[in-house]
């Protein structure tokens, strides 16, 4: 009965069972034979009750931790989304500025083609207007160099395949050119081009056909001069 006095109080029992006869105490040992207690801070509780008490917190416990790992998987599956995410995006925005660099190229070297037809078309017009000037063949070359020199194609008007304000354009070159426009007529006995000509007093049609806008402005006299020295 020791378990009963630790529930009840020594006084309590005392008083109790002081007074009470055997018929009583038998009933109060079967009500409570067999069962058990665990004192938790200084009090007797049924061990049932404190295993009821102790297994739902456990079980709680053991949620509380399945929680947290849940927790902690949801976290690194979102940190791991996240990156992917922006990883995503990232190699969109690389793949959109590859393709944006690439369009780009495409588009510049499109109008750097179209301006070189433009260029050559000008050019085509400008060979042909000097065939129509009688411009001497073996000189074409040498004529549109100088011309676009003095005229630079890119500024260069032309409409209907005719320069525009040519007279004002034209009149000056050919006159400045004279000598390389109309047929080539040898007369008479040609230059020394032998070791009288070695200091380069003329130059031959071949090589003033081979120079360039640059070599012809330069000696512009001395072509001028051979040309003229052998019509």
């Amino acid at each position: 009965m020791d378990w009963l006095k630790l529930l009840l109080g020594e006084n309590l029992f005392n008083l109790l069972f002081s007074k009470a006869d055997d018929d009583v105490k038998k009933q109060i040992t079967a009500k409570f034979e067999g069962k058990k207690f665990i004192e938790d801070d200084g009090k007797l509780i049924p061990k049932s009750r404190f295993d009821e008490v102790n297994n739902k917190k456990s079980d709680l416990e053991k949620e509380l931790a399945a929680s947290k790992e849940n927790l902690t998987k949801v976290k690194a599956d979102l940190a791991s989304a996240v990156k992917e995410k922006e990883n995503g995006v990232k190699t969109v925005e690389d793949k959109l500025k590859e393709i944006t660099d690439k369009l780009a190229n495409v588009e510049k070297t499109n109008a750097e083609k179209e301006a070189q037809l433009v260029l050559s078309s000008k050019r085509s017009v400008v060979e042909n207007i000097l065939r129509g000037l009688k411009a001497n063949e073996a000189y074409i070359p040498t004529l549109v160099r100088e011309f676009e020199a003095k005229h630079p194609l890119e500024k260069l008007e032309i409409v209907d395949g005719k320069i525009k304000d040519a007279d004002s354009i034209l009149k000056p070159f050919q006159e400045n050119y004279k000598v390389m426009f109309g047929e080539i007529k040898v007369q008479g006995n040609p230059p020394n081009r032998g070791a009288g000509n070695a200091s380069g007093d003329y130059y031959t049609h071949e090589q003033i056909a081979a120079m360039s806008q640059a070599e012809v402005s330069a000696n512009l006299d001395k072509v001028n001069k051979s040309l003229a020295n052998n019509t």
